[in-house]
């Protein structure tokens, strides 16, 4: 039984002028002077090199990992040359029908075919020594001959297996299985070395009944044959099966797509794999490769010429098709080509029963074997397992968007696309977390007089005003900062790394600033305001609830004062605890009387005559001390106790 290689990386170079050197060292030495046995007659050289070219025809192809391995009746030739020829003539019958067979059956590159060539030479010549010394110790013919011609066949099978462990582990990085070659090639090898020995035995005695060993060994290929076919099918089902349980364990579509092109590239022993998607309504058609070994490419806008047949035939057929390598239509061969594709197999892959795309794996890792239709019919099964999982995480990416897509409605404002009051609270919450290394200022601002605005124009004109004023506060932020809608008229910006008052006031006037252009709506130019309100994290706040209501205490402070910008002061601040506190003792003190009235004169500086009086109210609280007009006053103001204050300074005055 031979085996061959099909792997040629550059250092198998090196490897096979060793060997060519040692089959040449071998013949001039030991076999040069070695004369055919003593047989009834001699065979022409010629038909034992057309036995050596039929073996390289007809073989059984195993795939181990990426390496292709032959199995072959070379043992037949092999043992009926040990017999019948000189050794030279048995080495010029190997090397000529071997190469015509490799050449023009296999079309074996440069390298592969010196390598193989090389291998054959030294593991015959090893063969024919072991040979000449078991069978001259007895009858050529009898146990002598038997021992002899099996030792020989052996012996060179394991040699070549050794020799192809190493060129395969020089390439790759890695053996094949040893264990498992050895095991089946020496079964095999024994059972070609049996029907050898019985073709010798009908030659020697009775040549005319040698047909009878070639139907035998016509037997014996087909076995052979079944059996790597029933072997490729169970190692494909148990990939398919394997690939079944991992298509449904994913749920990622982007990463089921990568794992179904991996797993197609192996069950099918492709380089390529590649997934086509027809054009849907509005989008385009597009393809995701996965080719040797880069990542997975996305091929968009993809366009598929219905003339070239592919597309449209698997489609209307709904079924697979094979293209062997080479390509039949010259037309195909041409445009497949141009994607480095020297062969190829598809299936259809269906949604809701229609074809939507296709399953294609190309390149057959091997320079012997090519798709043919049991990979299509396995293609086409793979590709429905295929199918279900890609309309499944499908629906989930459709549910994950629709999720997605409700819960970014719900935290955003519909008009302009900007945050909502609770997204930016939880970005305050969120920047509070991290508030320990750099402040951050929040800030509201509410345009000024837009109810007219709307009231006048309209809700939709006052719609387009919020959104041309949403565009400009996006235009002034830094990539850190945030802006939100907050509802109506009022925004909600934060500051990130903004810590000091006057650096948040200085940006907040450039916000303001951002305003001066006059908006325009329906040929109308309107003035629209703004006034904002500042409030400094973690040192006026360290929630969202309380930096907002000091923002907005702030805001309306600079939209009171027509300063345009404020930060937040606790003193003017209705609602803080201590002028809480304080309003209650002012209510008291107006009803006790604890307030009373100073007078300031008013002089004319021209002749220093007193013109009146300024009367100023003063508080001297119980145990407060003299409390500031400025203090008390703005709590009168914005309470119900301005009237009573009044009125108690009018009676004192």
């Amino acid at each position: 039984m031979g085996i061959r290689a099909t792997i040629g990386p550059a250092r198998v170079w090196l490897l096979s002028a060793v060997l060519a050197m040692s089959a040449v060292a071998l013949y001039a030495g030991p076999l040069r002077s070695l004369e055919a046995i003593a047989a009834p007659f001699q065979l022409p050289w010629w038909t034992v090199a057309i036995g050596y070219a039929l073996a390289e025809v007809l073989v059984v192809h195993l795939q181990f990992r990426r390496d292709t391995h032959s199995f072959s009746l070379s043992e037949i030739p092999l043992v009926v040359g040990l017999f019948f020829l000189r050794p030279d003539e048995l080495l010029l019958a190997l090397l000529a029908g071997s190469a015509v067979a490799l050449v023009l059956h296999r079309r074996q590159s440069l390298v592969k075919l010196v390598f193989n060539l090389a291998t054959l030479a030294v593991v015959t010549s090893l063969a024919v020594i072991l040979f000449r010394l078991i069978v001259g110790l007895g009858d050529p013919i009898g146990p002598a001959g038997w021992l002899g011609a099996m030792s020989a066949a052996i012996a060179a099978d394991v040699v070549s297996l050794l020799l192809i462990t190493l060129v395969v582990w020089l390439a790759v990085g890695r053996p094949p299985d040893v264990v498992k070659l050895i095991g089946s090639g020496t079964v095999a090898s024994f059972f070609n070395t049996c029907l050898a020995l019985v073709t010798v035995t009908v030659l020697w005695v009775r040549p005319a009944a040698s047909w009878l060993p070639l139907v035998l060994a016509g037997m014996m290929v087909a076995g052979y044959r079944i059996y790597g076919s029933v072997r490729q099918k169970h190692e494909s089902l148990e990939v398919l099966y394997g690939s079944t349980r991992d298509l449904q364990d994913t749920q990622d579509l982007e990463a089921l797509t990568t794992t179904l092109l991996a797993q197609a590239r192996a069950m099918f022993r492709a380089d390529r794999a590649e997934i086509v998607v027809f054009a849907a309504g509005a989008g385009p058609a597009y393809r995701v490769v996965l080719n040797g070994d880069d990542e997975p490419r996305l091929t968009g806008s993809l366009d598929l010429d219905p003339r070239e047949g592919v597309w449209a035939r698997v489609a209307a057929e709904r079924r697979g098709l094979q293209l062997p390598r080479p390509i039949p239509n010259d037309r195909l061969r041409e445009h497949f080509g141009q994607d480095g594709i020297r062969d190829l197999a598809a299936a259809p892959l269906f949604s809701q029963g229609a074809v939507v795309g296709l399953l294609i794996v190309a390149n057959r890792r091997s320079d012997v074997t090519t798709f043919g239709p049991d990979d299509v019919q396995l293609l086409e099964t793979f590709a429905n397992h295929a199918s279900a999982a890609l309309e499944n995480a499908r629906l989930v990416e459709r549910f994950r968007r629709q999720a997605e897509d409700s819960r970014h409605q719900a935290l955003h404002d519909r008009l302009t696309g900007l945050p909502n009051r609770t997204l930016f609270r939880d970005e305050i919450s969120a920047a509070l977390d991290r508030a320990s290394a750099h402040g951050f200022a929040v800030l509201l601002m509410d345009l000024n007089k837009f109810k007219e605005i709307n009231d006048t124009l309209g809700h939709p004109n006052g719609d387009r005003i919020l959104i041309a004023a949403a565009d400009r506060l996006r235009d002034c932020l830094e990539p850190d900062d945030i802006v939100a809608r907050l509802g109506g008229d009022e925004f909600g910006i934060l500051l990130a790394n903004v810590a000091s008052p006057d650096a948040a006031l200085a940006r907040g006037r450039d916000l303001l600033a951002a305003f001066t252009a006059p908006f325009t709506v329906q040929g109308l130019e309107l003035e629209v305001g703004a006034s904002l309100g500042i409030a400094l994290a973690p040192s006026q706040g360290t929630d969202p609830d309380a930096l907002l209501q000091r923002a907005d205490v702030a805001m309306y402070d600079a939209k009171g004062s027509l300063r345009g910008c404020a930060v937040y002061a606790a003193a003017h601040d209705p609602y803080s605890p201590a002028r809480l506190t304080l309003l209650g003792d002012l209510r008291r003190a107006l009803a006790e009387g604890e307030l009373g009235v100073l007078f300031q004169p008013k002089v004319d500086l021209r002749d220093g005559r007193i013109l009146g009086a300024e009367a100023l109210v003063r508080w001297h609280h119980p145990t407060r001390g003299e409390v500031s007009p400025d203090q008390f006053v703005s709590i009168a103001e914005h309470t119900s106790l301005l009237r009573p204050l009044t009125l108690h300074v009018l009676d004192q005055a």
